[in-house]
């Protein structure tokens, strides 16, 4: 049984930024992040979002979620679905990234 090393990142998001324009009236995108994060946790208190879990899914997660409070700080409004997308293409961008190095290596003609 392998054992993973959990830790806790906290976001301060800006007073100028509405909380409840980032997380979605009655939470529901708050609800979308919980899934499409999973296993990291999200815990809000006030202006602070606490992430919890392994150290390359709190990068993703603390990435993911400067970009939406920024979109949010600019006047746009976030819904379940844009979330949902959001996220989706972060991750595959990220898997794209993760493996270009390689990819390069692969076809170098050095």
């Amino acid at each position: 049984m392998t054992h993973t090393e959990h830790s806790q990142r906290t976001i301060v998001v800006p007073d100028r930024v509405s909380m409840i324009q980032l997380l979605g009236h009655r939470d529901d995108v708050l609800r979308t992040l919980e899934e499409r994060l999973a296993p990291t946790t999200i815990h809000v208190l006030g202006h602070r979002i606490t992430l919890t879990g392994a150290a390359a899914e709190l990068d993703f997660a603390e990435s993911l979620l400067g970009e939406l409070i920024d979109v949010v700080a600019e006047g746009e409004i976030l819904t379940r679905d844009a979330v949902a997308r959001a996220v989706d293409i972060a991750r595959a961008l990220s898997l794209i990234h993760i493996s270009e190095p390689t990819r390069q290596e692969a076809i170098s003609y050095a």
